[in-house]
């Protein structure tokens, strides 16, 4: 059975890692606390499928199919001029000219078989040829699928809410608690409490706390949703076993803004200040207007009697806006993320059981199931391995999945 934890406290020298002086996470951690009031109203949804991609698995996936030869097609042709599609573009184009040098190795060595002599050798050179050939389509094919916008995140926040099953929810509440505690010291990635309600029996109704550490938000997304336990309370005198909930979610943390602006991506122009300031102002170009391009802002500055001056306003200008833009797209993806989250910890769509009387953790996503819950719960290698198996299993029906939209969609072209 497992047993309740006496939280500790965060060592002092990583207070202040999460708190940086940048208007993003002020205006995240203002957001999440408005949006905690939903919490009982609204339903916990499952998560999305894991960006993650194990090298080792393969989907094994033919690009000569037409459909999937029209959708790479359009991919290199589009107009999304994005420096990530841009990166990607590239990438997809190099591993096509190198897929086309394979081909053309696989048909030497098809003539070369009619050799009897080479006939062996050119066997043996074709199989690996054919491998190769493999790998490259299923390279590209994930380079291709959509990724999740968050998947770099390396700063997370996390919380944990008891659901149905009273004092022994609360329980249960408190052991993920120590779980996630414990993988993120496994992991050698900070954590930081920053607030706990505790029941009076040793559990937890609710818990907050941030984990920083490089791929953070790749292994703990998987945890997103309603987790059950099966098991005989301590407090049972008839020794029936009973049913509790606890929800997670995991939010990605903001990241800093750091605005690049390309001086190609800009038109300035010229012109006569108007207004007050002499003739100097009205006979010298020093005014300056400046478009940002790519997203069509124009900002203008005459307030200087030196052109260079005007010119620096205006850029520092447009890179304001662009700021306010991404803070503001920021703020509101992790409004939405969350607002996917929280919810109802009635649902009956649970994510993972942990059945104690078997022994058994099964995770009803992919039927990824461990055993031995006292070695699983203790955060370290057995419970690593859990979320490497099931991030495997996620990306292979991802792969599947994107594949199989693209032969649907571009076979009724």
């Amino acid at each position: 059975m497992l047993s309740g934890i006496v939280l500790k406290k965060p060592p002092l020298n990583i207070i202040g890692l999460f708190f940086r002086p940048i208007h993003v996470n002020s205006f995240y951690h203002k957001k999440r606390r408005i949006l905690t009031q939903q919490l009982l109203s609204r339903s916990v949804f499952p998560l999305q499928p894991s960006a993650f991609f194990n090298e080792h698995k393969r989907v094994m996936v033919n690009i000569d199919e037409a459909p999937i030869k029209k959708y790479i097609s359009e991919f290199l042709t589009n107009d999304d001029r994005s420096s990530e599609n841009a990166v990607k573009k590239l990438k997809v184009e190099d591993l096509m000219k190198q897929r086309e040098q394979v081909i053309a190795n696989i048909s030497s060595l098809n003539d070369l078989k009619q050799d009897k002599e080479m006939k062996e050798l050119a066997e043996e050179e074709l199989l690996s040829s054919q491998t190769e050939l493999s790998g490259l389509d299923n390279e590209i094919i994930k380079l291709l699928v959509p990724r999740n916008a968050h998947e770099n995140y390396s700063d997370i926040a996390v919380e944990i809410s008891s659901g149905a099953g009273g004092q022994e929810a609360m329980l249960f509440a408190n052991e993920l608690l120590e779980l996630y505690q414990n993988y993120a010291n496994f992991r050698s990635w900070n954590f930081l409490l920053e607030s706990v309600d505790s029941s009076d029996l040793g559990g937890i109704r609710s818990a907050s706390f941030f984990i920083s550490g490089s791929g953070a938000f790749n292994y703990f997304q998987n945890e997103i949703g309603v987790h059950r336990v099966q098991r005989v309370p301590v407090t049972s005198p008839k020794g029936i076993i009973h049913t509790s909930t606890a929800a997670v979610l995991v939010m990605p943390q903001p990241t800093e803004v750091d605005i690049q602006i390309s001086e190609k991506d800009l038109i300035i122009e010229t012109m006569k200040a108007s207004g007050p300031g002499g003739q100097h102002v009205n006979k010298t170009e020093t005014a300056v207007r400046v478009k940002h391009v790519p997203s069509g802002m124009v900002t203008e500055c005459q307030e200087g009697k030196s052109q260079y001056r005007n010119k620096e306003i205006a850029i520092m200008k447009i890179r304001t806006k662009l700021y306010d833009m991404e803070i503001q797209k920021q703020s509101s993806e992790l409004s939405a993320t969350r607002q996917l989250q929280i919810g109802n910890r009635e649902r009956s769509a649970k994510i993972r059981t942990y059945n104690i009387p078997q022994n058994r953790i099964t995770d009803h996503r992919g039927q990824v199931t461990a055993h031995n819950v006292k070695e699983f719960m203790m955060g370290r290698e057995a419970f690593h391995n859990f979320l490497e198996k099931l991030n495997e299993h996620i990306d292979i029906q991802t792969i599947s999945l994107f594949v199989d939209n693209v032969r649907h969609a571009f076979r009724e072209r």
